[in-house]
């Protein structure tokens, strides 16, 4: 899957409630209707002025290397 802004491969999505103008941003998964965003877009992602943005998305942790 590749963003939908550019063509990097997609690694979030992004779905959104216009009734509640609401707007998640979530782990990349097979969901009818969002869309799909590259880290950078989605890092980017700024809701419309009155929405409220969610992010659901999972933190990464890298592992610690002892560079001693």
């Amino acid at each position: 899957m590749n963003c939908t802004k550019c063509a990097a491969p997609a690694s979030s999505m992004l779905s959104f409630d216009y009734a509640t103008a609401q707007a998640w941003l979530d782990d990349l998964a097979a969901k009818p209707g969002a869309y799909h965003l590259c880290q950078r877009h989605a890092d980017r992602f700024a809701p419309p002025v009155g929405w409220s943005v969610s992010d659901r998305r999972s933190l990464l942790v890298l592992p610690v290397r002892d560079v001693a």
